[in-house]
């Protein structure tokens, strides 16, 4: 028991320093740099146990592989082909850890959320704040600041079998972030009510068989998926089209509409980036992706944007 209490401690300090930020030839959280002391001295490499876990790191380590053979290919610059190899060694390092702490528990990632609330809004108001030009910037971002209080609080009452207060927060939440010009998290926190109503329509307590039943009915899922998603949309059209949302949101909204990619539109940087990828869809531009043969400008000039 002793063991396990010192384990939740160690998941709340853990979120408490997963956004407080030091910069040492790169920039790394204070989480980081905990799990990486702590990791020789924890009994974690029995995660070898475990099929899945074992599967993961080798699929991260291909990924290693396919960053060295992609900066290679392009000729990338020593500091760029470090930044980004270290990117992926360090994801490696942390899988075991995570492992570790949550495998015999792992409601035990509320302790990190409950952490992690605490250090993203000290980040937002004490580290980023001053950076926010206007206040448009600054309420998108304070969406953020407080998306993992939101979530933390919603898992603590699911896991608590209060669920549909819990998807009332999540819900809730989602419509708050609306009114601040955030339309992924109303998307992202309504689907993701759907998803745990389908989840709790399956009865059984088993969490084998339920797992079982859920991948038997991953049909249906997507069905309710493709539902809720337009019935979201519509929620969302029609009160940005209405002004309800507010004047910043209804201009947003109608540029969008009537641009040629649509509501899409509010994502240039993914149109950007498939377009990237479909001309280098094998070996990249590199682990430290730069835009050094103009495919950004290519692709303004084909949508006639002006950039």
């Amino acid at each position: 028991m002793l063991y396990e209490k010192k384990k939740d401690y160690l998941a709340f300090i853990i979120g408490l320093f997963a956004m407080v930020k030091v910069r040492y030839f790169g920039t790394f959280a204070v989480a980081e740099l905990i799990v990486f002391a702590l990791t020789p001295f924890v009994a974690w490499r029995f995660y070898k146990t475990n099929p899945s876990v074992r599967k993961l790191l080798w699929l991260a380590f291909l990924w290693l592989m396919g960053v060295i053979f992609s900066d290679y290919w392009n000729d990338s610059s020593l500091i760029d082909s470090l930044k980004g190899a270290f990117n992926v060694i360090f994801v490696i390092l942390l899988i075991p850890f995570t492992y570790w702490i949550l495998y015999d528990k792992p409601q035990r990632w509320l302790l990190y959320f409950c952490g992690f609330s605490i250090s993203s809004l000290y980040n937002f108001y004490y580290q980023r704040a001053p950076e926010f030009d206007n206040d448009f910037v600054f309420q998108v971002w304070r969406v953020y600041a407080f998306y993992p209080l939101a979530v933390c609080l919603a898992g603590w009452l699911f896991y608590n079998r209060k669920k549909y207060l819990s998807y009332i927060i999540i819900v809730g939440f989602g419509i708050w972030s609306l009114y601040n010009s955030s339309r992924n998290i109303f998307l992202s926190q309504s689907l993701a009510v759907v998803v745990l109503l389908y989840i709790n329509r399956l009865k059984n307590v088993n969490l084998q068989t339920k797992v079982l039943q859920y991948q038997k009915k991953i049909m249906q899922l997507l069905v309710m998926l493709v539902a809720g998603f337009c019935v979201v949309d519509f929620v969302y059209e029609s009160m940005a089209s209405s002004g309800a949302l507010g004047e910043r949101v209804h201009e947003k909204y109608l540029m969008q509409k009537y641009s040629r990619d649509g509501l899409i539109s509010a994502r240039g940087d993914a149109l950007q980036s498939i377009y990237a990828i479909s001309k280098k869809p094998l070996v990249g531009y590199g682990s430290y992706a730069k835009d050094r043969y103009g495919i950004i400008n290519k692709y303004n000039y084909r949508r006639d944007i002006v950039s």
